[in-house]
């Protein structure tokens, strides 16, 4: 979109953002891309949604990644009051291993100790279904084969 206001866009092909328009969503192509990657993770770190998670019409790719998410057996760490927010807006705090509106805090405390949280077993994948409409960057500890 080339409006914050406007709720119509227009998915382009790979990272070129065309001049004069903004990125506010992940596309499918990425969506699904996460999705494989979340569903090898052992222990994944998320902060920070993928979009605009706020306005319907930018939601869909943060809560495709928090279904993917839900849906593996990592362990998962959810930090930073957005990133919550958009799990909460989801529908899927349950399935998430630990959520914290503390996204520096979060990231921070894995360089001093391992949490009891981070011991626990992986879980069962969640049977839920993503809120539609709707909930960047991941970190993935892929597991080893």
């Amino acid at each position: 979109v080339s409006n914050f206001d406007d709720e119509t866009g227009e998915i382009t092909e790979g990272v070129n953002i065309p001049d004069g328009t903004l990125g506010l969503d992940i596309g499918p192509k990425t969506r699904s891309a996460y999705a494989n990657v979340l569903a090898k993770a052992a222990t994944v770190f998320w902060n920070g949604p993928m979009g605009v998670f706020e306005r319907e019409a930018f939601a869909e790719g943060t809560f495709a990644v928090a279904q993917a998410l839900a849906n593996s057996n990592a362990r998962s760490v959810v930090g930073g009051g957005d990133s919550a927010s958009a799990v909460r807006a989801a529908g899927l705090l349950d399935a998430i291993t630990h959520v914290s509106t503390g996204g520096g805090a979060s990231l921070g405390s894995r360089r001093h100790r391992r949490s009891a949280t981070m011991r626990r077993k992986p879980r069962e994948p969640a049977d839920r279904q993503s809120h539609q409409g709707e909930p960047r960057a991941i970190r993935v500890n892929q597991a080893r084969s």
